[in-house]
């Protein structure tokens, strides 16, 4: 059986872009907040056996920052996915998160 996460790709989540989604902590379901999925980015192929890999740019209010790491994001129509993000920047009152999939 192929892992869910195998099946996501730029075209998955590129419906969704300039989109709210729901962030919560994947431990114990506590909401944090919503960001908006502001990018949605097809990045070089280096090997062709792999998928397409892809980035998620995502943004959100500078005010309640979130750190670098897993959290559930509940994006419309797709079941709860967890999804490791960095923090990138700041700019305009909003604060960048990336994640990226190969």
């Amino acid at each position: 059986m192929r892992s869910a996460l195998a099946e996501l790709s730029l075209d998955v989540f590129s419906p969704f872009l300039d989109r709210s989604v729901g962030v919560s902590d994947p431990v114990n379901g506590e909401a944090i907040g919503t960001l908006r999925l502001a990018e949605v980015t097809s990045l070089p192929k280096h090997h062709p056996a792999n998928r397409e890999p892809f980035s998620l740019i995502f943004e959100g209010p500078a005010t309640a920052p979130l750190g670098q790491g897993t959290y559930r994001f509940a994006i419309a129509a797709m079941s709860e996915l967890d999804i490791f993000i960095v923090p990138i920047g700041e700019r305009d009152g909003l604060r960048s998160y990336q994640a990226i999939f190969s």
